[in-house]
């Protein structure tokens, strides 16, 4: 049976869906969801203001507000008034939100059954992932 390009979409929307299920899934221990560890992780990873976080999610600011706000309540993330512009806002993990992130993202291999896969597969994987997030976007008309 030949592979259609189709198939292949159809095949890694359904790993998208798995995905979220095992977000979820390691999210449940620290009582989050999917977005909130999406925003912890993207902060873990340099987005240090609202805007940038916004940015990184593909979404307006005004929508992590409430992420944020849920996230400072639990002790995961600090925030606080640029020194220069009060409208700034900076955002860091504590060490409690350290600890969910590195503990949720270690979560994930096992969750989503990467373990089954031996090093050759996982290699050939990574290959062909990197290969579509880094192809091209065509024009759109």
């Amino acid at each position: 049976m030949k592979v259609t390009s189709q198939q292949v979409c159809q095949d890694l929307l359904a790993l998208i869906g798995r995905m979220k299920t095992s977000m979820a899934q390691a999210a449940e221990r620290y009582d989050l969801t999917i977005m909130q560890v999406h925003t912890l992780y993207a902060i873990s990873q340099g987005a240090s203001t609202m805007g940038r976080v916004a940015d990184t999610l593909h979404t307006d600011a005004s929508n992590v507000t409430g992420i944020v706000d849920r996230l400072v309540a639990t002790g995961l993330i600090t925030r606080q008034e640029g020194a220069l512009d009060r409208r700034t806002k900076t955002l860091q993990l504590t060490a409690q939100g350290r600890t969910a992130v590195d503990e949720i993202y270690a979560a994930l291999p096992d969750l989503l059954g990467c373990p089954r896969l031996s090093e050759a597969e996982r290699d050939m994987l990574h290959g062909l992932v990197t290969k579509l997030i880094t192809a091209e976007q065509p024009i759109s008309k």
